[in-house]
């Protein structure tokens, strides 16, 4: 069995290698974030029915670079009404506020 780990980086001969992976794995727990919210997100978006709800949160796993802003422009840039942290829709009527 091969006990070389997958990854060698050897900070004696290579003291730029954390400089290296350190970006990778902050854009790699971003883009994992950003995925988890995106998903919450689609799932509590009373806009959309069940069937999409499943095929944006697909999207989202596999596609994530490309489905997260198309998402993004299409339900949360140009969300025409706003909705509570449950994902109903509320009134926003400026004569009931007062």
């Amino acid at each position: 069995m091969n006990d070389k780990p997958l990854v060698d980086i050897d900070l004696d001969k290579n003291p730029l290698g954390v400089l290296i992976l350190l970006p990778y794995i902050v854009f790699v727990l971003l883009t994992f974030g950003l995925m988890i919210w995106y998903i919450r997100d689609a799932a509590r978006n009373a806009a959309l029915e069940t069937a999409l709800k499943v095929i944006w949160a697909l999207a989202i796993m596999q596609f994530s670079i490309l489905a997260m802003p198309v998402y993004w422009f299409l339900y949360v840039w140009r969300e025409a009404t706003p909705r509570t942290s449950a994902g109903a829709l509320r009134d926003t009527s400026p004569l009931e506020q007062v």
